[in-house]
């Protein structure tokens, strides 16, 4: 278990991740650097952080570091630091190959992960490699961690957290026409964002894949089959489909033409 976690890049998704520990009870200490005062002294405020002056003495002082810096700067903000051997490094960096991270800290324990925003209300589906029992305990006291078997693989599923941010632009998209369709925007926001949620428990507790669910739903004739012919004329999935192929090429360092 983690007593102290280390916090490089106290940024937005460092923020939603500590929210989701300190909500679940975990009452470790968390110690960020006052790289960037502001952030710095919002994370001693809301999470009782404890602020030292640069990154090197976050590392001196944690069990673990959780860093989220962008992909970018990922050189700066790590490279001259000294780490304890096995010391364990949590990245949350999309397309951060471990290769790159091994190199800036070779005595550290690299596993890479891809929280998202709701794991400040302790719901997020974290895509973690490699398998690590503490990482394991740690994300899911956020939400659900979910192994892959490769680096290749956590590429994929790390695309899902961009696809995460699209689902809320389809919500509003059907709030708008709950709207159209003549309910108030209260009452349009709660039934699209409930019948998501609904659909979204459905496929969890199947077996059966989402065509075979939605095959059982659309009865010949019925609305449901109505509004499915539609989407299938306009082609409405292929580019959601064109967008994760293309979010999953710039992870993987590939061009998506």
């Amino acid at each position: 278990m983690i007593k102290k976690l280390g916090i490089i890049g106290a940024g937005h998704l460092s923020g939603f991740v500590c929210e989701g520990l300190r909500k679940s009870g975990w009452s470790g200490k968390l110690v960020v650097s006052s790289h960037n005062p502001e952030k710095s002294r919002a994370f001693r405020s809301r999470f009782k952080a404890e602020i030292v002056q640069v990154n090197q003495q976050v590392i001196d002082v944690s069990d673990a570091i959780f860093v989220a810096v962008r992909p970018a700067q990922v050189e700066a903000a790590l490279a001259g630091l000294n780490w304890r051997d096995g010391q364990l490094m949590i990245s949350a960096m999309a397309g951060v190959k471990i290769a790159v991270l091994q190199e800036l800290a070779p005595a550290a324990t690299i596993v890479r992960t891809m929280p998202i925003s709701s794991s400040a209300l302790l719901a997020s589906p974290t895509s973690y490699f490699p398998e690590h029992a503490t990482v394991y305990q740690l994300l899911s006291q956020i939400g659900v961690g979910i192994l892959m078997q490769s680096e290749e693989e956590f590429e994929a599923a790390s695309t899902n957290g961009a696809a995460y941010g699209w689902y809320f632009a389809l919500i509003d998209e059907m709030v708008q026409a709950n709207q159209r369709a003549g309910l108030s925007k209260e009452q349009a926001k709660k039934v699209t964002v409930e019948t998501l949620a609904s659909a979204a428990k459905v496929a969890l507790a199947s077996e059966r894949s989402g065509g075979e669910i939605l095959r059982s739903l659309a009865t010949p004739g019925g609305v449901t089959a109505l509004g499915l012919k539609v989407l299938e004329e306009e082609k409405a999935m292929l580019p959601w489909s064109k967008a994760f192929h293309a979010v999953t090429m710039r992870l993987k360092g590939e061009s998506s033409q």
